[in-house]
Parts: structure tokens; sequence; C-alpha cells
């Protein structure tokens, strides 16, 4: 076994393709991914086989099942690994096996990429299966939470004995449905699963209009519908309502995206990369069709027509010149910043190079899991630069600074070989939806992001400063300035009236300007709208709630721990204890009534006023509390 594996890493080194850099850093460059790769290899040697027959999650490995190792798959495929490597193999037997259950979003969307990338017509049917079980998972918001419903006992048991009696090694010549045309049909046991909705409710999955969805959990399932459309799966309608969501969601005070799909969710970097990919989706979606029209066109202009009966179709956008995907990249530009290095025992760096900073905002280029969302982004868009920001020269000086010696993996915020995927597949400029940007190359006259041309979201990005932002878009919906605005201004049952639509009306907007007005009113009206959103944050689930609690709003933190209490969701008593260190004394005024109510009328304090050493003994005896129950 160590022999082949130390064929295929070989193999694997000689097929990368190095970014242009000068000697050195070419040098440095080959030897991280080689030292990734090999490690990869030896994490993965041991992959055994997986009984097909074996319950849902009876796989023994936890929640996370076959995800890390068809991420671990992906990853040497895209460093050059052959896909007849033992390695590879025993990962594509253990992918096959386990898909036939599996109900998890990530799981599912990895699951899909891992075999499309094999590319063995074998696994068609598998895909299409995972492809609608992925499908029905979207909510009404457009998103993924962490379940999709499954499939019934008969699709499970013909999988099993489709994936038993397979014989693999059916390449088709190039990659499967790369040509709109070519693309399979969906079997007819797939369409009577469609037809008939034979899904079954998994745990922590009923209702998908009710389930609370994140953009996490999105991106994935969009890589992995993306994906299955070459496989035959219908996605236009899902992709509509994907487009729907990150359209309706961005922040259009800074172009980001937060974590779920709503106003008082900050907006971070790597969810604005989900937010990009998304439209990014979108576009590409549309574009295939207008591009498959053109050919078609050019076919029948061949034909004995006159040219005024064939009808030209429509040009294809420049998603580049889209105003929501520039605010989105002028977000992201910030971020975009060479992080300070910790010598760190194992973590074998050093001080990287030291470059330019960009911007005030760091601590991101630092996080593994937005280094790999921002590398596929900027494949996808081909993008050399951000706005003047050497996206890749930052991260991969990074990356080679923070590298393990030892054994060549990198060890962040998940398990090393997790982190180790992320990290090589950034230093390979992988592009895991590589046709998507097949379908951009043909309309696309620019390797950089171009500047706004008017009605951006974000702020314009120059020189490394932050100049004003832009107007935004035009929109049906209201704008939260004016709403807030009519609000604040408003008295008597005018204002009463303002504050019920703002509690009970649907929509992340009317949760921003009730937020944004707050901090305008005084006295009994803003008790009343803190009140008021707590109870509309009551409509939310335990998951959205933890979110919430990280806000750098205190009145969002608040509302979500009277939510919690209101809730009685027992599961954020942790969180509630930490709440009680809040820097706000709101806020821990609110957890320290909660954990009371949470209870049963146990009160450990902190009281009213309370230094800082009271409030630490009041966490230590509520966290006493909690471990004892």
């Amino acid at each position: 076994m160590k022999r082949a594996v130390a064929i295929g890493f070989a193999l694997g080194v000689l097929l990368v393709a190095i970014p242009s850099a000068n000697a050195q850093d070419e040098n440095q460059i080959r030897q991280s991914i080689a030292a990734a790769t090999q490690f990869l290899l030896k994490q993965y040697a041991g992959t055994g086989p997986v009984d097909p027959t074996a319950p849902e999650g009876g796989h023994g490995d936890g929640s996370h099942g076959e995800g890390p190792a068809a991420l671990a798959g992906i990853a040497m495929l895209e460093a050059g690994v052959p896909h007849d490597n033992q390695v590879i193999q025993a990962i594509t037997s253990r992918v096959r096996a386990a898909a036939i259950k599996q109900y998890l979003t990530y799981q599912l969307a990895l699951d899909i990429i891992f075999l499309d990338k094999i590319g063995d017509t074998v696994d068609t049917e598998l895909i299409q299966s995972m492809g609608v079980r992925l499908l029905s998972g979207q909510t009404g918001r457009g998103g993924w939470t962490y379940n999709c419903p499954n499939v019934d006992n008969a699709e499970h048991e013909r999988l099993i004995k489709l994936v038993t009696a397979a014989k693999t090694g059916n390449k088709p010549k190039g990659q499967v449905g790369a040509d709109f045309d070519s693309r399979p049909v969906l079997s007819s046991e797939i369409l009577d699963i469609i037809a008939k909705k034979r899904f079954v409710a998994t745990p922590g999955h009923g209702d998908a209009n009710f389930q609370t969805d994140d953009n996490s959990n999105t991106q994935f399932a969009v890589l992995g519908l993306w994906a299955g459309r070459r496989h035959g799966l219908p996605v236009d309608e899902a992709i509509k309502g994907l487009n729907k969501r990150f359209t309706d969601s961005q922040d259009r005070r800074n172009g980001g995206w937060g974590y779920i799909s709503g106003a008082v969710s900050m907006p971070t970097p790597a969810m604005t990369c989900a937010g990009l990919l998304a439209l990014a989706v979108n576009a590409g979606n549309s574009g295939e069709r207008i591009l498959r029209a053109r050919d078609k066109m050019k076919d029948e202009s061949k034909e004995d027509k006159d040219p005024k009966d064939v009808k030209p179709p429509p040009a294809m956008a420049n998603p580049l010149q889209d105003p929501r995907i520039v605010g989105g990249l002028q977000f992201l530009a910030r971020f975009i910043v060479q992080p300070t290095i910790q010598n760190s025992g194992g973590a074998g760096g050093g001080q990287a190079p030291s470059l330019p900073g960009f911007g005030q905002d760091t601590g991101s280029m630092d996080d593994l899991y937005f280094l790999w969302s921002l590398e596929r982004v900027c494949m996808v868009f081909s993008l050399k630069e951000v706005y003047g920001r050497d996206w890749y020269g930052i991260g991969a000086r990074y990356l080679i600074a923070t590298q393990n010696k030892n054994d060549g993996s990198w060890r962040g915020k998940y398990t090393p070989a997790i982190d180790t995927c992320f990290g090589l597949m950034f230093m390979c400029r992988s592009n895991v939806i590589k046709d998507l940007s097949n379908i951009f190359s043909r309309r696309l006259s620019t390797k950089t992001a171009p500047p706004p041309t008017g009605g951006g979201v974000g702020p314009t990005v120059k020189n490394g400063k932050d100049n004003p932002p832009a107007k935004p878009a035009a929109s049906d919906e209201p704008d939260v300035s004016a709403l807030v605005k009519e609000f604040v201004a408003a008295n008597g049952a005018k204002q009463l009236q303002l504050l019920e639509k703002l509690k009970m009306e649907k929509g992340a907007i009317y949760t921003s300007a009730l937020t944004d007005s707050i901090p305008q009113l005084t006295g009994d009206m803003q008790k009343k709208a803190r009140e008021a959103l707590a109870e509309r944050f009551c409509r939310f689930s335990a998951n959205t709630l933890k979110g919430y609690l990280q806000s750098d709003n205190p009145d969002v933190r608040r509302a979500a721990v009277v939510a919690a209490e209101a809730r009685e969701e027992t599961e954020l008593i942790p969180d509630l204890i930490a709440s009680l260190n809040d820097s706000n004394e709101m806020v821990w005024r609110a957890a320290r009534a909660a954990l009371k109510g949470l209870s049963g009328g146990k009160d450990f304090g902190p009281p009213p006023g309370a230094t800082e050493e009271e409030r630490k003994m009041a966490i230590a005896a509520w966290t006493a509390w909690h471990k004892k129950k």
C-alpha cells in the first residue's frame, strides 16, 4: 500500500498546474502541494469498505459520515492524483455505499461532486437519487438546513442492487453532461419518486417551509446541484429560489451576506462568497441556455432558411457588471489582508513575508474555510485580483508559512484533514465547477473585478481605502432607512400601528428596520420596540437564535435571549450562561432572567450592577448546575 501511495503522490505532483509566479514562489507552491497531497493520501490510505445495507447513520463515523473522505477525494483529484490510485478507489467505494441512504446536506453535496469528478457512468442514477434528495431539502426561503428528506426503502433497495452489481470503470469521453444535449435523462424510478413524492422525513427536517436554513449548508447544496444538473437533475426552479434568496438578503449597506438569510445576521466574508456563488450559478444557468440558443441559431443559419426567420437569442449579460456581484466583491476586497502569523508549536510557520495591508478588516485570511470559498469565487469569475488585491499571492504566502513542516497538514478550526483539503484546493487554484467558468469565459472581457458602473450595493475600494457606499439598487421592497424614518417620526396611534407592522411583516428588511429604530427611540416606545423585536425573534429556531446571540448589536443579543426563554429552548442554556459575561448589562440581566425561567426558578445571579468577579462566580454556579442537571 505504501508503494502505491507514493506512486500516486508522484503522479499527482507532476500533473498540477502551477500558477504563474517567480521561480522561488513556484518551487514553494509545488512543495506545499506535494506535502499536503501526501498528508491526505496517508490519512485515507486505510479507508475501508462500507456495508451498503447498513442503516442510516450506521457507518461508524458519527455525523460527518463519509463527507470528509469525499472532500479529501475531491482535493486530491484536483491536485492531480489519478482516478485509479488505490486511495481514491477506496474512497469511491466508500462514498458509493454510504450515499445510498445519505440525507445530510453537506454529505450529499460532497458525494455528488466527488462521484461527478470520478466520471463513471455507473454513478449517474446514484447521483440522480442524491440530487432529488437535495432538491426536496430546499426550504421556502430558497436555502438548505443540515438535513434533507430521504428517499423510501424501495429506492434504497434498488440502489443497493445497482451499486453491488455495478461494473465500474465505464468512463465517458470527457465530462458527463458537459454538452447540454448529451445529458442523461432521469430514470423512470427517479421520475416516479418525484411524481409520487416518495420522500421520508428525517430527524430535524419536517416541513421545509419552516426549517431554519443557513448559507453554509446552502453553498454546498449549490455546488451539488450544479454538478447534478449535468446528470439530468432539473435545477431551474431551485436556482430561481436561490437567486431570490440572495438578492433579497444582501446587506445593502455593505454588499455582504451573513450566515442566515436575515438582516440581523452580520455579513461575513465566507458567507459573502456563498452569496456570490449562488448569483454566479444563476447567471451561468441562464447563460448556458443563451449560448445553446446561439449555437443552434448558427446551425440554422447554415440551412436553407431566410436570415429574417432566424430569431437571434438575447445577449448574455456580463456577471461582473451585476451590481449585486460588484457589491459582494467590494465587500470581500477589504478582507483580503495579510494575516498576522502566530508561531505555535507544530504549525511550522514563522512569519510570512511582509506584504502591504489592505483596509482594516483583518483576521479572515487565516480562516481556511474562507480561503477555499474566496478561491472558488475568484476562479469562477477568472479573477486574478479583487480591486487590486492579489488574493492568491496573499493566501498562498500565508499557507506556505503556516503549513506543518512535519506532515504537510494545516490545522485551523476543523480537523487537520478538512483544513488540509481547504488549503490544498486553494494552493492548486482548483475549480470544482469549471464548466461554470467556461460559460462565463465566452462573455467576460476582463480578468479583474471591474469598477462599479452605478447602482452598486457596496462601498468602492480604492488604494486600500473605502469610499462612500454607492446608491442602493432600485427595488420593489421598501427601503430600510425610509421605514426607520417613518416609524421614528410618527407618534401616538400611528407609531403603534407602524410598530405592529415592523413586528409582524415577513422579510429581513423589517427586522433590520426595527433593529435600526431602537437606538433612535426613547422611553416607553423604546421599551415597546425592544419587546417587539424579541417577539419577532420567537419565530426563529434555536439554531438561528444561537447565531443572533453572537451579533454585534446588543439589542439583537437581548432579543435572542428573551426569545430563547419564550420558546423554552433548553439546548441554548450553555449559550445563555455565556451571555452572563456580555459587555452590555441589559443583555446579561436578560440572560439571568431567561435562565431562571428555564431552570424552574433557580437563581444563581448575578445581581443587578454586579462586578465582573460576581458575574464570573454566577457563571461558575450556573455551569455547575447545568452539568449536574
